[in-house]
Parts: C-alpha cells; sequence; structure tokens
C-alpha cells in the first residue's frame, strides 16, 4: 500500500522522515507535500521522503472504553 494513500487529513499520526519522527495532525496533503500542526508549529514535509507512517493506537491516545 502507498504511504501517502494512507494518510487522511485531520487524523494524528507518527511520520518517519529521513532520521526524524514527528507526531501531529495532518491538515493537508498532496502527492508532493505533507502539512502537519506538531507541537503549535505548522511543518511542511516532502512526502517523498517519509519512509513509515504509524497512527497512535486509541489507548495510547487515552481513551478510554
Amino acid at each position: 500500500m502507498d504511504l501517502l494513500a494512507a494518510i487522511v487529513p485531520g487524523r494524528t499520526y507518527i511520520l518517519f522522515v529521513r532520521g526524524a519522527r514527528h507526531q501531529g495532525t495532518v491538515l493537508r496533503k498532496n502527492d508532493r507535500l505533507i502539512e502537519m500542526s506538531c507541537d503549535g508549529q505548522l511543518l511542511r514535509l516532502d512526502a517523498r521522503s517519509i519512509w513509515a507512517v504509524l497512527e497512535p493506537s486509541a489507548s495510547s491516545r487515552g481513551a478510554v472504553a
């Protein structure tokens, strides 16, 4: 599966990009750029440099069953 196809704006992800890890909410995406809010800052990431995408589980976000 294409990594970019799995990313949905408005959801929180952990993105691994060229030796860095960024966690935040994806605001916008296209085939070349991902914009996400991370610790109150706007990050613009080159979509081609993303090598892994994780979506935090509900339990790690503090959800109560």
